[in-house]
């Protein structure tokens, strides 16, 4: 067997590493521009704390990484490269699910309660 047979096209998971970094990275900006809409909405009443909330999204968004750590290493010994990834992937997509369905819900009960309001001035 020659040196060209034995080569190995690593392109396929080149791109996936590349996507997943691209929505790591995406979210990591979009988490900080997002802060502002935040402390607008959810820290109007707290008064010079805002800012110290505010930080506390980011403090917990970089948390998450050395805490998730130890778990996807224990996963990638448990599962391998490849099943720790659909894993992941999983949990993304439910974190998602539970983010879009509150979002509705939040957003149901503002309507109903604006149109309250309107009714009733």
């Amino acid at each position: 067997m020659t040196q060209q047979e034995k080569q190995i096209n690593y392109m396929g998971p080149f791109i996936t590493m590349v996507f997943l970094f691209f929505i790591v990275g995406f979210l990591t900006t979009a988490n900080t521009q997002f802060q502002g809409p935040l402390k607008e909405t959810f820290l109007s009443k707290v008064g010079g704390l805002k800012n110290t909330f505010a930080t506390l999204i980011t403090f917990s968004w970089f948390l998450a990484y050395p805490v998730c750590g130890g778990v996807g290493s224990s996963w990638i010994s448990k599962y391998g490269y490849k099943g720790t990834l659909m894993r992941g992937l999983l949990v993304m997509i439910v974190g998602l699910g539970l983010f879009l369905t509150y979002t509705i819900k939040t957003l149901r009960s503002e309507r109903n309660l604006i149109a309250r309001l309107q009714q009733s001035g």
